[in-house]
């Protein structure tokens, strides 16, 4: 545990993660699947819990959670506007009307 090659490892993977924390914080959220965006929320909330209020570090994840949630927000409406629009559709109409009184 103490050897060369495990420090070394270990300072691998701590850059890795500074590489990943840094990556989370340039997400294109246009770019993001729904459940992608559902899962990045997810994300943020849990990384906010761990956050000092009032500092910059919070601040600056309260402000990426808002504007996920947002398009989260937007593409649930697109969702549910395809939705009701496929429902429109099946629902009879004049046509079908005309065709059954004959």
């Amino acid at each position: 545990k103490g050897s060369e090659a495990w420090k070394q490892y270990k300072n691998e993977l701590a850059d890795v993660q500074k590489q990943t924390q840094a990556l989370k914080k340039d997400v294109d959220l246009t770019q993001l699947t729904y459940g992608q965006l559902q899962n990045y929320v997810k994300d943020l909330n849990k990384e906010l819990k761990g956050l000092k209020p009032g500092t910059d570090e919070f601040v600056a994840a309260t402000k990426r959670l808002s504007e996920a949630e947002k398009q989260l927000s937007d593409v649930k409406t697109q969702m549910d506007d395809i939705k009701r629009g496929a429902e429109d559709l099946a629902k009879p109409g004049v046509w079908d009307k005309i065709v059954a009184s004959v």
